[in-house]
């Protein structure tokens, strides 16, 4: 009878992997130092990464202008430290009043959310604006009312 080579090579493998195994628990109960390092490192990275993700989602609200001296001819950048799940874009206001259009960009998990305008036409040149956004629905839960961002 002939025996199936990779079922033999598949054992062989799986024994040697045990014995490793086996060899690590033995290791880690011989020497109690070394386990109370494992554990610790593993729990402090745990904790650790709690908080963090508990600071990112508690982090406060900030929307910024791409710039204090915004050019007239190219559209308005507004960039949320927050993930935005909807924007209501007609709540979107500006005053003084300009006729154009609002988009809503999502960002990635390194890109920030982004709400721009497009004008019709271009802006006045030496003119103070303020936006002010409606209440956003947080991606992550919460809801937050921005400022006016001038």
């Amino acid at each position: 009878m002939r025996c199936n080579r990779s079922w033999y090579n598949y054992v062989y493998k799986m024994k040697k992997i045990n014995k490793l195994i086996a060899r690590i628990f033995t290791i880690f109960r011989q020497r109690p130092r070394l386990r109370a390092a494992v554990y610790f490192g593993g729990l402090t990275t745990i904790v650790a990464g709690c908080i963090l993700g508990l600071y990112a989602l508690n982090a406060p609200l900030e929307v910024a202008t791409s710039s204090s001296r915004q050019r007239v001819d190219l559209p308005v950048e507004l960039t949320v430290s927050r993930r935005i799940d909807e924007l209501e874009l007609d709540a979107v206001k500006i005053v003084p009043i300009v006729k154009g259009v609002w988009k809503h960009e999502a960002g990635s998990f390194t890109q920030d959310d982004r709400v721009v305008f497009h004008p019709d036409d271009p802006l006045v040149v030496d003119t103070k604006y303020t936006v002010t956004l409606p209440q956003l629905s947080l991606k992550y839960g919460g809801e937050l009312q921005p400022g006016p961002i001038a």
